[in-house]
C-alpha cells in the first residue's frame, strides 16, 4: 500500500468554499478506505494570505506566483506558463518530506505536468485525472513538451469516454483507466421535497427547475433564463457565481450556496438544467442524479456516459428553441418527470463515491481492488 500525495490547482480553501469539491470528497472517501493521503494545493498571494495557517499536516496551501501580467504580451504567454510551473512545482516540492511508497496524483493536467517533474526527478508514480472540458493545458504551450509530459505519466484517470477517446486518439497513455464522477451519498442523502421546499421557503404548488454552475457562456445560465421565461407554472433556481447572472421574474434564489447545503435546494427542485456547451464529466449531474432529478442537457460526447433517455432530455447546447421545448415537456407531463425520477432513484447507488475511489486507488497502485 502506498501513500498517497494529491498535488491540485484547486481545492475549497477560505474565500473559495466551492472550489474543486470534488478532489475533496475523493480525499475524504480515501481516507475513510483507511488510505494515507496528503494534499497539495499551492496558492496565489492572494488566496495565500487568505489561507495562512489553515493548513494541517496533511493538507498543505503554499505560495506560489503565477506572473499572470506576462500573458497581456503575446510572445510571453508561453514564457508564463513556464515559470508559473516552475514556481508551483517548487512549492509543491517544499512540502514533501519524505519520497519512499509514495505516488502522486494529480488534478489535473496543469497539475500533471508539475507531478511528472517531480516523479522523474525522485523515481517515483504519477498519475493524472484527465477531466477538462476542453484541453485548457495547451493553450500557449510548447505542444512538443506537453505531449511528452503526458505520455511521461504512469497513468490516466478518464472521467468521460470522450475524453478516453482524446487521449487514445493522440496515443497520449495506453494506461487508462475510466471512472466517471460519483458523489458522496451520505452528503446527498435522501430528503423530502416538501421538507427542503418548506425550509427554504419555497412554494409546494409549483414546478421548479434547479440550474447549477458557474454563470459564464459555456454553462448557460443566460440560455437558461431565455427559454424558461415565461413558462407557466415553472420556478427556477440558479445556484453559482460569475458575470452572467440571471435576472426573471421566475427565480425563487439566484446566488452561491455552501457545498454543504446544496443538497436542500436540489432536493427541493422537480428536475436539473444545464445547457452545458463543454464539460469533462459535470459533478453538477452527477450531484442532480444522486438526488433523482430528472435532467436537461447538452447532447455534446462528454455526456455520454452520463445520461441517457431513461434518465434525462438532451439538446443542442446553443439551441434555446429545443432547451424551452423540454422544459416544457417536464413542467407540464409529471408522469413523465415522476417516472424518470423513478427511474434514477432506483439506479441511486452506481453513482456512489465509495467504489470509484477504490478503483483509483487501485489503478494508482494504492490499495487493492476490492
Amino acid at each position: 500500500m502506498k501513500k498517497i500525495i494529491v498535488i491540485t490547482h484547486g481545492y475549497p480553501i477560505i474565500g473559495h468554499p466551492a472550489k474543486y469539491q470534488f478532489v475533496k470528497e475523493l480525499v475524504q472517501t480515501w481516507r475513510k478506505q483507511g488510505l494515507d493521503v496528503t494534499v497539495i494545493n499551492p496558492l496565489t498571494p492572494k488566496d495565500w494570505r487568505a489561507n495562512r495557517g489553515a493548513g494541517s499536516e496533511n493538507e498543505f496551501f503554499p505560495l506560489y506566483h503565477r506572473f499572470a501580467f506576462l500573458k497581456a504580451v503575446p510572445f510571453l504567454r508561453r514564457a508564463q506558463n513556464a515559470v508559473q510551473d516552475f514556481f508551483f512545482r517548487r512549492a509543491a516540492e517544499r512540502c514533501i518530506r519524505d519520497y519512499e511508497n509514495v505516488v502522486l496524483y494529480s488534478h489535473f493536467l496543469c497539475a500533471g505536468n508539475v507531478a511528472v517533474r517531480i516523479a522523474k526527478k525522485h523515481n517515483v508514480e504519477a498519475y493524472c485525472a484527465f477531466g477538462e472540458s476542453t484541453l485548457w493545458f495547451l493553450d500557449d504551450r510548447n505542444e512538443k513538451k506537453a505531449d511528452e509530459s503526458i505520455r511521461a505519466l504512469d497513468g490516466i484517470v478518464s472521467v468521460s469516454s470522450q475524453n478516453t477517446r482524446i487521449i487514445r486518439e493522440r496515443n497520449w497513455n495506453d494506461n487508462v483507466l475510466e471512472a466517471p464522477n460519483a458523489v458522496d451519498l451520505s452528503v446527498f442523502g435522501v430528503h423530502g421535497r416538501d421538507e427542503c421546499r418548506e425550509e427554504l421557503g419555497f412554494p409546494k404548488d409549483k414546478v421548479i427547475g434547479i440550474f447549477v454552475g458557474h454563470f459564464i457562456e459555456r454553462k448557460g445560465p443566460l440560455r437558461t433564463q431565455a427559454a424558461s421565461h415565461g413558462i407557466d407554472g415553472l420556478k427556477m433556481i440558479y445556484i453559482g457565481e460569475g458575470e452572467q447572472k440571471p435576472e426573471d421574474e421566475n427565480i425563487l434564489f439566484c446566488g452561491g450556496v455552501d457545498h454543504s447545503s446544496l443538497y436542500k435546494y436540489l432536493y427541493a427542485a422537480d428536475f436539473f438544467v444545464l445547457p452545458t456547451e463543454a464539460e469533462g464529466c459535470c459533478n453538477a449531474i452527477v450531484e442532480a442524479l444522486s438526488c433523482g432529478l430528472p435532467v436537461i442537457s447538452s447532447d455534446g460526447e462528454f455526456n455520454d456516459c452520463i445520461l441517457d433517455d431513461k434518465n434525462s432530455i438532451r439538446v443542442g447546447a446553443d439551441d434555446v428553441e429545443a432547451l424551452r421545448s423540454a422544459m416544457q415537456t417536464l413542467v407540464s407531463d409529471k408522469e413523465k418527470r415522476e417516472a424518470m425520477a423513478a427511474h434514477i432513484r432506483s439506479e441511486r447507488d452506481k453513482y456512489s463515491i465509495e467504489s470509484r475511489a477504490a478503483k483509483i486507488a487501485a489503478f494508482i497502485g494504492a490499495a487493492q481492488q476490492r
